[in-house]
């Protein structure tokens, strides 16, 4: 089987996935031999039975999701598309739950301790990514040019 996973590697590497991605990929298919064991044999209903698994650990179905896509690829990969099963229904949310947003007091505590230990960067970091709902990966290639002085704005291009 490790001969397999490595070849599989081999392949997402030649269909251009990043270097996240193939580790997420083999990471999950790694986490599903060792939980199938070397005696069992790869079936559809094995398949189905490590998803209710999976969502029995307390796994987010995004993570999941995403667990189960790297072991239908892999077993797309290995000629056993009869095995691939689907993903977890979700229901998108129009708003985030604001439970997980921060509040006033904690905003400003994070740009506060941020500039007592003199990291004006991050404290800027914090409030653009406050101010904007930019995503952090998408502040990695953020420069001068991207910020709209007049109207205000920031132009992303990259994700």
């Amino acid at each position: 089987m490790k001969d397999i996973v490595k070849r599989f590697e081999q392949y997402l590497t030649e269909e251009e996935k990043s270097k996240g991605t193939i580790e997420n990929y083999i990471r999950s298919v790694h986490m599903f031999i060792k939980w199938i064991g070397v005696k069992e044999h790869i079936s559809r209903q094995a398949v189905i039975e490590w998803k209710n698994y999976l969502q029995t650990k307390e796994y987010c179905t995004v993570t999941v999701n995403a667990k189960i896509a790297a072991l239908n690829q892999f077993l797309s990969f290995m000629g056993r598309n009869d095995c691939r099963v689907k993903l977890l229904k979700v229901q998108h949310r129009v708003f985030r739950d604001h439970s997980k947003e921060l509040n006033k007091n904690e905003y400003k505590k994070l740009i506060d301790t941020a500039e007592s230990k003199a990291k004006h960067r991050l404290s800027l970091l914090i409030q653009t990514i406050c101010a904007t709902g930019i995503r952090v990966s998408e502040c990695v290639g953020l420069n001068l040019n991207d910020v709209d002085f007049k109207n205000g704005g920031i132009r992303i291009v990259r994700k």
